[in-house]
């Protein structure tokens, strides 16, 4: 099997120019706002806060990022609907051998397992996408958020131009818990689910 590169692939140049063109655009808007605010525009600062400002493109980056997590979540239900019944079935078999037999046959078992393995390794591809995504809009944010402060900040150091606190993007906190986000879609049967997964050990 081919191993997964965690790196996000770098956005192009040329976006990386445009962002911060823009950024250099809003720049005089952002810095007033901030001004009137009292907000101290170089903080530790989120997407919300500088949305705030009148940040738009980084309002419109964190938008996308839900809208292609939901649309993720999406797919990945409607492709693993069969899956997502088979886990269900097998774990009420997983809680009626347990309950009348006090343990659980190994062919229950490993059936249950494998159903949920297979749930998992679908979450993790489909968190891979995301991040990989996500990476690339919050290396457009930085290039942006560089453009704001260009004009008006000029503390340099050996790698150039100190930009300070880049807004960052939030991330779908679901997609590091995929046992989570199976029993977020399974409505009644989250309990016997969850249940037969602290059977199974």
């Amino acid at each position: 099997m081919k191993a997964v590169d965690d790196t996000p692939e770098e956005p192009s140049e040329r976006q990386c120019r445009a962002a911060m063109r823009e950024g250099k655009r809003a720049s005089r808007r952002i810095w007033k706002q901030a001004q009137a605010q009292h907000k101290l525009i170089t903080a530790p600062m989120t997407a919300a806060m500088a949305s705030a400002l009148g940040a738009t493109f980084v309002h419109e980056k964190q938008e996308r990022s839900r809208a292609e997590s939901n649309a993720m979540q999406k797919r990945l239900l409607d492709e693993n609907a069969g899956l997502i019944r088979a886990i269900c079935r097998e774990a009420s078999e997983v809680l009626r051998e347990h309950e009348a037999n006090g343990a659980v046959t190994p062919r229950t078992r490993v059936t249950f397992v494998d159903l949920v393995a297979r749930w998992r390794v679908g979450v993790a591809a489909c968190r891979h996408e995301l991040l990989s995504r996500h990476g690339q809009a919050g290396q457009l944010v930085a290039w942006y958020w560089e453009g704001v402060l260009r004009r008006r900040v000029r503390r340099r150091s050996k790698g150039g131009l100190t930009v300070g606190s880049v807004p960052v993007l939030d991330h779908e906190l679901l997609w590091d818990t995929p046992d989570e986000l199976l029993f977020s879609h399974m409505q009644g049967a989250a309990g016997v689910v969850r249940r037969a997964l602290e059977i199974v050990g």
